[in-house]
């Protein structure tokens, strides 16, 4: 019998913590390792190809990382092997749980959205907390992801 694969989806939170030297990159690089080392599928929503994008031209722009250290990150980032979860639904289903949880904006109910019954990753408290009590939400904190997905082990 064959064992199923986990899928699993990481917020843009959790992606930049690989590239840009913050709080919780350790945590982030450790998870990133675990998953690649046991096959597991990385899932994402069509948007979070923009939301990095976004991320690391606000670098730029800010003068806070190189343009071609950007570039760098950004070809990296596009190397990675994820399943985009691009329903024709995904916009309306993103919408109504964005108003459910009284989120500012769609793109976090994206991921929710994406991962469906899957984990979900985040470093975002805001999200975090926002999720906080619906039944039908579960969030993980990239602090304790890699325990609650695998264990101790």
């Amino acid at each position: 019998m064959k064992i199923p694969m986990l899928e699993v989806c990481l917020d843009t939170s959790v992606w930049m913590k690989l590239w840009l030297p913050e709080e919780g990159s350790d945590l982030a690089h450790d998870l990133l390792a675990t998953l690649a080392e046991r096959d597991c599928t990385l899932i994402a929503p069509p948007t979070l190809a923009y939301e990095v994008a976004s991320v690391l031209r606000v670098q730029v722009h800010r003068h806070i990382l190189g343009a071609d250290a950007a570039a760098a990150v950004w070809s990296a980032f596009r190397r990675y092997p994820l399943q985009v979860e691009a329903a024709p639904d995904l916009p309306d289903r993103a919408w109504v749980l964005a108003s459910r949880l009284r989120l500012p904006t769609a793109y976090d109910a994206a991921f929710l959205c994406a991962a469906g019954s899957r984990p979900f990753v985040t470093a975002d408290r805001a999200l975090q907390e926002a999720c906080r009590g619906d039944p039908e939400v579960s969030v993980l904190d990239l602090a304790a992801a890699r325990t609650a997905l695998f264990g101790n082990g």
